[in-house]
């Protein structure tokens, strides 16, 4: 078993499980709202944190299995890769469009990054083990 070092986590790999995240994340919110189980205009909270649960522990399996080491240094810094994406994306927001402000709750956004974490861990496990056994 490989132990867990810093060394072992690798960046691009981190950026591309926070990506596969999004994109799951995204993909199961489209569908609740394409087969009008949650309305676009204002989804549900838990809604939205189920999506994201899901989505990240996927992107978790998808640095677990593409690395095989380090699974829980790798779901911390995927879930911690969204505070990197949400201070660029708020810069960026405020420049290019100066009229729009973009503001979530504190409370909100601590418990998307908590639950960001503890699904990249879970999943990144799952395809750690997946990974060295073959069975999860």
């Amino acid at each position: 078993m490989h132990t867990e070092h810093l060394q072992n986590v690798r960046p691009v790999t981190v950026v591309a499980a926070w990506l596969v995240s999004i994109a799951v994340t995204s993909l199961i919110l489209l569908a609740l709202v394409g087969l009008r189980l949650l309305e676009a205009d204002s989804p549900s909270t838990r809604a939205a944190m189920a999506a994201v649960a899901l989505g990240f522990v996927a992107g978790g399996m998808f640095a677990g299995v593409r690395t095989a080491q380090a699974p829980i240094l790798h779901g911390v810094a995927i879930g911690l890769f969204s505070l990197v994406a949400w201070f660029v994306l708020g810069l960026l927001t405020q420049s290019l469009l100066s009229g729009s402000v973009w503001e979530v709750s504190r409370d909100l956004t601590i418990t998307a990054v908590i639950v960001q974490i503890i699904a990249s861990i879970i999943g990144a496990r799952l395809g750690y083990r997946l990974a060295l056994r073959g069975n999860v």
